[in-house]
């Protein structure tokens, strides 16, 4: 089943995924009287730290997030695994269907999306957990 769920959202990455998403967003408001939609904050880490940056670059899906706290694994070449691009993105990134935020990077993508943030002057902070790997698993981390 998740190997089917996974087909189905390769090379689109940004489009079926966040449909669900907010359709969940919408439906957990509903459902939650207590949640403030002004003051919501997202978090994600990995395919979270993709959609992250996804949802603020892409408006029209309306999230309407506060701030976000991400991961931030933005494309590149030091991944081991170059078959990635081709597999989930269909080509590599400097293509224009290739060119997506992915995972599999080390701290200096995020220290790159910090940095890009201060430049526009995005409040923003850098938290990087040395005693974590791909995963924020620690509860202390969380």
């Amino acid at each position: 089943m998740l190997i089917e769920f996974t087909a189905r959202i390769a090379e689109d990455w940004g489009g079926r995924p966040f449909v669900d998403l907010q359709a969940m967003w919408k439906n957990a408001l509903k459902l939650y009287s207590q949640i403030e939609a002004a003051n919501a904050v997202a978090a994600g880490a990995s395919w979270g730290g993709f959609a992250m940056n996804w949802i603020q670059g892409h408006p029209e899906y309306e999230f309407g997030f506060k701030a976000f706290v991400f991961d931030s694994r933005s494309n590149g070449f030091s991944t081991e695994e170059l078959y990635f691009f081709n597999h989930e993105f269909g080509g590599p990134p400097w293509t224009e269907k290739g060119r997506v935020l992915t995972e599999k990077l080390p701290e200096t993508e995020s220290l790159g999306c910090f940095n890009a943030l201060q430049q526009r002057g995005i409040p923003s902070r850098l938290v990087i957990f040395p005693d974590e790997n791909h995963w924020v698993l620690r509860p202390e981390n969380r």
